[in-house]
């Protein structure tokens, strides 16, 4: 889809004044937490992914961590909601004591 001149400095814009930290700020919910409530998480992908990380970030102009934590929240909204569409949480309340038993014979 090709977007004029105009069209792009209203969207940008728009969206720069929608984010968390209006216009000058910059996306980056860590970036003034404590310590003690920072935590690493790593994880071994393959180098195709590593890669398309990378370039995805550049495009973006964030920095990884930025990206990282963000797509990362958005992947555990989607699976909350995915829960909440299938009644997961209720399901789980019906079966707990049927799935104890089944995690103390494993």
């Amino acid at each position: 889809m090709k977007r004029n001149l105009f069209d792009q400095l209203v969207r940008m814009r728009t969206l720069e004044q929608m984010s968390p930290l209006g216009l000058g700020g910059s996306f980056d919910p860590g970036e003034h937490a404590p310590e003690h409530m920072i935590k690493n998480v790593c994880a071994k992908v393959s180098t195709d992914l590593a890669n398309r990380i990378n370039e995805t970030v550049a495009s973006v102009g964030c920095n990884k961590r930025q990206f990282m934590e963000a797509a990362l929240i958005a992947a555990c909204d989607r699976v909350d909601q995915i829960q909440e569409e299938e009644g997961f949480h209720e399901w789980l309340d019906e079966n707990a004591q049927a799935l104890e038993v089944s995690r103390a014979n494993a």
